[in-house]
């Protein structure tokens, strides 16, 4: 069955909040922002989307998309662990695709341990590419360090200039660095 996007909109969504535990126990604390950081992104900012994935009526995960004029960032992705063996996470990223024809980006960790080299992998087997592997992810707060990252996406290539001015959005309208 095709998974669902439904968005949340408001941080008091009963959703939302069971999500928070997802999004906490999948990423780093320097690798995302605080529960209180996000339900204020839900409640106020309309370029960012935290989607809930659904399938068969069951809340399986999340991905939080920014949409941008000229391209779709995909700031993060996570799967409840009970549901990773499944094709869910795959049937995400093909619906994402599908749906949203222009440029995709995506930020992972270089693969240097299992976990991320699973992870990169996973996105390689799923259409996409490195554009950019000398780029850090700005910290989300100021108690919080940057993050070297690679930059994955949809488009074999990308032209230097046009990525640039990507990277300069997302690090204006998601970090807040200008």
């Amino acid at each position: 069955m095709i998974p669902k996007f439904q968005r949340i909109s408001e941080s008091s969504d009963q959703d939302f909040i069971l999500m928070l535990d997802l999004y906490v126990s999948a990423f780093p604390p320097d690798e995302r922002r605080s529960p209180a950081a996000l339900g204020k992104l839900v409640d106020t900012n309309p370029v960012m989307a935290f989607y809930l994935i659904r399938q068969n009526d069951i809340a399986m995960g999340f991905i939080i998309l920014w949409h941008f004029e000229s391209f779709l960032y995909g700031e993060h992705f996570s799967i409840w662990p009970e549901y990773r063996k499944s094709t869910l996470a795959i049937e995400v990223l093909n619906l994402l695709k599908k749906t949203y024809r222009g440029i995709i980006l995506f930020e992972v960790e270089p693969p240097e341990d299992r976990t991320s080299i699973r992870r990169y992998n996973f996105y390689l087997r799923n259409g996409f590419r490195p554009v950019c592997k000398d780029y850090e992810q700005p910290p989300y707060s100021v108690d919080k360090s940057p993050v070297p990252m690679w930059i994955l996406s949809n488009q074999e290539e990308i032209d230097g200039d046009i990525l640039g001015k990507y990277l300069d959005t997302i690090k204006k309208e998601v970090y807040k660095i200008i």
